[in-house]
């Protein structure tokens, strides 16, 4: 399998999807202790910064493993933080992957909002 290395950062009109890493880990923290739009992955999400970090550098040992891609979605506009997008299931003869995500829920009202005043 290609290297996920060139998959970073992924920008479109709105958002930039970058590695984790690249995101703060007091944020991420943060938005793992707010309200959220989640899938299953949100189910077990940890509580403590110290399990965040931990969490995340579990994450991106699969990244590196080629077994997910799982980017930290920032607004453009604002630099704001306000979720993590995550494909998987490139390890399996499937045809069928997954999409999981955690976001903000506040972030994607403001956006909403600001979308429909222009």
């Amino acid at each position: 399998m290609t290297s996920f290395e060139k998959f970073h950062p992924v920008l479109t009109a709105y958002y930039t999807l970058d590695w984790l890493t690249q995101t703060p880990v007091k944020q991420v923290d943060a938005l793992f202790n707010q309200p959220v739009i989640s899938t299953t992955k949100a189910d077990h999400l940890p509580t403590q910064i110290l399990d965040t970090v931990k969490s995340i550098n579990r994450v991106m040992q699969k990244v590196m493993n080629g077994a997910e891609l799982t980017w930290g979605i920032t607004n453009s506009d604002s630099q704001q933080f306000i979720g993590i997008i995550t494909i998987s299931g490139f390890e399996t003869t499937d045809q069928v992957g997954n999409i999981d995500f955690i976001i903000d829920q506040s972030a994607i009202n403001l956006r909403r909002k600001s979308l429909n005043e222009q």
